[in-house]
Parts: structure tokens; C-alpha cells; sequence
């Protein structure tokens, strides 16, 4: 489905597949940080994200002042909220941080999408991501030997990260080619490389909070996969690296 919404649909469709993950990532992130009994931070923080992703796409002369404003209008609502003196440090810590962590990456995933030839892009992004998830797990599964940070994931390897790497090369590379993307095959072998790697911290970014808050997944919406943030933890990563490339790149 997503595929053939970033190459059959027209470029506002990319935008809407943005807006349902945001918003089911910020609910799914702040369950994980917040508990579920804290539904109006949870709300709030959560419509900060979306409302980010939507000035992203409608108004992304915006984004300077929301990313300045977005964390001190979090602590104060924090501040003005109910409870014990004792929580509002840490239920502060992780709005700000889920709006750090998600709102800003989704934006610059929709800037992206902004682009000249955008959902090709954001394809490309999500073929060397996903790519990169599936060669990590059969490289780490067959040849894994040596632990990579085997306290937040204990079953990820070195072994299994080089082979990540390499295949988040081989699909930002596919997708490129055949989307003719404006891209040499240097150039493609690098970024897929640079997104091989930052994405893979992206997902041990998530690991972190997800054994901080002793939960296996983030949510059940896919079944077998757990939920949306599983899914796009290294798209969080990958996204605002490959955006500050394509702003270099001029």
C-alpha cells in the first residue's frame, strides 16, 4: 500500500501517510514514556507532532518557530498540569523528548516529500531503511558472532550491522536507478551507507526506550511487527540526515 502510494498517488496522498504515522507514533511513543493514564499530556504532545508534520507540508515557513517554541510550550503546559512535584521533571523530560525525537524527523520525512519528485524520494529513503532492516536480521542470524550494544539489544550483532549497511546500499541504490533519480552511483552508494548507519542507531534509540519502559514493542497494530514505531524507528533517523543532504546537495 505505501508503495503504490508513493508511486501512483499524487504527492499529497505521501503527505497523509506521514500524518497517520505521526500521529500513531506520538500516541505509541508517549504510552511507552508517559503511561497510559497521562491522556491529556499524551493527547497534547501528540498533536504537537501532527500539527508539525502539517505545517511541514502546508506551511514550512513555520517550522523554525514551531521547533523553537514546540519545547517551551510543552514545559509549560507540564507545569500547569496536576500531580505530584516529584513526576513533572520526568513527564517534562519526555514530552520535550518526544517531540525532539519524533516532530522534527517527521517534518523534515514531509519536507522531503516537498521535493521534486518527493514520494520517489521518500521511497528511496524507506528502500535503503527497510532493506537495511532485513539484512541486518539474516546477516546477524546466519553470521552473527559479535554483540553490537547487547544491553539495550542482545540480539543484534556486528556482523549483522555491516550486512544492514550493505543492504541499505543495494535499496537506496535499486530504488534510485529505477525511479531515475537525480542521483550518480557514487552518490547513491554513499548516502545509502550514511542511511545504513544512522538508521540502525535509530533503532537502537528505540530499544532504549522501549527497555526503559519494559515493554517488547511499541504497539500491536501490525501484527508479527509490533507497532508503527517499530516500524519507522530508523526512518526517524535516516529522514533529517537524507533532507540535510539533499539541502547540500543544492
Amino acid at each position: 500500500g505505501a508503495i503504490l502510494t508513493l508511486t501512483l498517488a499524487p504527492p499529497w496522498a505521501t503527505y497523509l501517510l506521514i500524518q497517520i504515522a505521526s500521529v500513531l507514533c506520538g500516541d505509541e511513543f508517549y504510552r511507552i514514556v508517559l503511561g497510559p493514564e497521562r491522556v491529556r499530556e499524551r493527547m497534547l504532545g501528540t498533536a504537537l507532532i501532527a500539527g508539525t508534520v502539517g505545517a511541514a507540508w502546508f506551511a514550512p515557513a513555520l517550522l523554525p518557530a514551531i521547533a523553537l517554541l514546540g519545547g517551551p510550550l510543552l514545559m509549560t503546559v507540564v507545569l500547569l498540569s496536576s500531580g505530584d512535584v516529584e513526576t513533572l521533571s520526568p513527564r517534562l523530560a519526555f514530552l520535550v523528548t518526544g517531540f525532539v525525537y519524533l516532530a522534527l524527523p517527521l517534518g523534515a520525512l514531509t519536507l522531503l516529500a516537498h521535493l521534486d519528485r518527493g514520494p520517489l524520494v521518500v521511497l528511496a529513503l524507506f528502500g535503503s531503511v527497510f532493506a537495511g532492516d532485513s539484512g541486518a536480521f539474516f546477516s546477524g542470524k546466519f553470521l552473527g558472532k559479535h554483540k553490537l550494544y547487547e544491553k539495550i539489544s542482545p540480539k543484534k550483532t556486528w556482523e549483522g550491522s555491516v550486512g544492514g549497511a550493505i543492504a541499505s546500499v543495494g535499496g537506496f541504490t535499486l530504488i534510485a536507478t529505477l525511479g531515475k533519480l537525480p542521483f550518480t552511483l557514487p552518490e547513491c552508494v554513499v548516502y545509502g551507507l550514511v542511511l545504513g548507519v544512522v538508521e540502525q542507531v535509530g533503532d537502537l534509540v528505540e530499544s532504549l526506550f522501549k527497555r526503559a519502559g519494559g515493554v517488547k514493542d511499541s504497539g500491536s497494530l501490525l501484527p508479527g511487527h509490533g507497532g508503527m514505531l517499530d516500524r519507522v524507528d530508523g526512518v526517524l533517523f535516516a529522514a533529517p540526515m537524507l533532507f540535510a543532504i539533499m539541502s547540500l546537495r543544492g
